[in-house]
């Protein structure tokens, strides 16, 4: 075959080569870590790499809402709220001589409460421009309001909460 037709091609190297055609596959370290945990709200970041003929195209299902994967396979991203709990997932490289599916767990922990008081706490022991130290169980309590999980670590407006 010629890049112009009607010119022949002249190949420099005599010698045969091979051209491997092949299915990806999960290899390495990644293709043996099939669990993650990460908290929500927290950076979560992770690549899987696959052996294969290129092109591979990674997709997945059943991550939890926040992550997402990219082309070259990097999961990334930030469980959001409500997404505590067990999430079966399956990491899928394709080309177009095959695929291959990875299924992995990941257990999304520290649910933050959800906080629905409007109300205003008032907590005794505050002293102007001098830190503050309040316990969750405290604050939660002024508030009127559980944390499902007895544990968070949650900065919103200007406020970080960590469990004492």
């Amino acid at each position: 075959m010629s890049p112009r037709e009607g010119v022949p091609t002249t190949w420099s190297d005599p010698n045969p080569h091979n051209l491997v055609i092949e299915a990806p596959y999960f290899y390495g370290a990644p293709a043996s870590v099939t669990a993650h945990t990460v908290a929500v709200g927290s950076l979560f970041e992770y690549y899987y790499y696959a052996a294969g003929t290129n092109p591979q195209t990674y997709t997945a299902t059943g991550l939890p809402a926040g992550l997402k994967i990219n082309s070259i396979g990097v999961i990334s991203g930030y469980p959001i709220s409500g997404t505590a709990g067990v999430h079966q997932a399956n990491i899928t490289v394709s080309n177009g001589f095959g695929s291959r599916t990875l299924p992995v767990t990941f257990t999304v922990t520290n649910q933050a409460p959800d906080f629905a008081s409007t109300s205003a706490a008032t907590i005794p022991g505050g002293v102007e421009n001098a830190p503050l130290t309040i316990s969750y169980a405290t604050l939660a309590a002024a508030v009127a309001v559980t944390d499902p999980n007895n544990t968070i670590t949650a900065i919103a407006n200007g406020w970080a909460i960590d469990p004492i």
